[in-house]
């Protein structure tokens, strides 16, 4: 489902085809630009911090301590974060009670995404849907001690961790990630992207390049329709490899 897939299995010796990735026919938000007199004015950014319960509890601390910082700078700047639906909503809102420049609601993260200057994105499949809506974002993710053991030790060989990087094999999102992710240091981010309009829609015309990276649309036809033809005109396929069940 992405380009670099098939030239790796081909150097492994493996026939493959690159079908194209099924996000892109769930995502049909598109980021809308707004002037930057309004993004100085009324800044708005969205939050995503995980769609499991234990990416919360590990970045809501993070989380709010980042918009502190964010609205010593752009006091009028408005942060929402869109429940995953795999999270418990009122559990979500609790965690982030204490904050109330936080506003917390189960509409839709890639409607959100859609009217948002910029987001804040832990790291994992939010991160590509923010690429294919095209909202200018940072990437961050905070995880256990044995977790970030073994993320060092994958580190030392790829170069970055989220796809719209990986994508283009370069830094189009910074990304903080484990000790790299300070409050300090995404609120910087966060005013950057504020800030610079330049640097707003250079990101977002690299995230737009994803899109096409990725293909086109019909992923999932068009891996079926290459699984009918394998088998088109020949016998029916033995399955005895497969072990008997009683």
């Amino acid at each position: 489902v992405f380009p670099f897939e098939k030239a790796f299995y081909e150097r492994h010796g493996v026939n493959v085809d690159f079908v194209g990735h099924p996000l892109l026919d769930d995502v049909q938000a598109r980021w809308e630009y707004r002037p930057q007199n309004e993004v100085r004015e009324n800044p708005r950014i969205a939050l995503l911090p995980g769609s499991r319960p234990s990416e919360v509890r590990h970045h809501a601390e993070l989380l709010k301590a980042t918009v502190a910082q964010v609205l010593l700078t752009h006091p009028t700047t408005k942060f929402i974060l869109p429940v995953a639906p795999t999270l418990d909503l009122e559990q979500v809102r609790l965690a982030f009670a204490d904050c109330p420049a936080i506003q917390v609601t189960p509409e839709d993260s890639r409607e959100v995404l859609k009217s948002v200057d910029a987001a804040l994105v832990a790291s994992g499949t939010a991160t590509l849907e923010t690429a294919i809506v095209g909202t200018p974002f940072a990437l961050f993710y905070i995880m256990s001690r044995s977790s970030a053991f073994v993320v060092r030790y994958v580190a030392r060989y790829r170069s970055f961790f989220g796809m719209p990087n990986l994508l283009h094999n370069a830094e189009v999102v910074r990304e903080f990630m484990q000790e790299k992710a300070t409050p300090i240091a995404l609120a910087a981010e966060c005013n950057r992207l504020i800030e610079d309009e330049s640097y707003r829609q250079a990101m977002a015309e690299k995230l737009i390049q994803c899109r096409d990276l990725l293909g086109r649309p019909g992923a999932s036809n068009r891996a079926a329709s290459h699984v009918l033809s394998y088998f088109d005109g020949r016998s029916t396929p033995s399955l005895d490899f497969l072990p008997a069940y009683t």
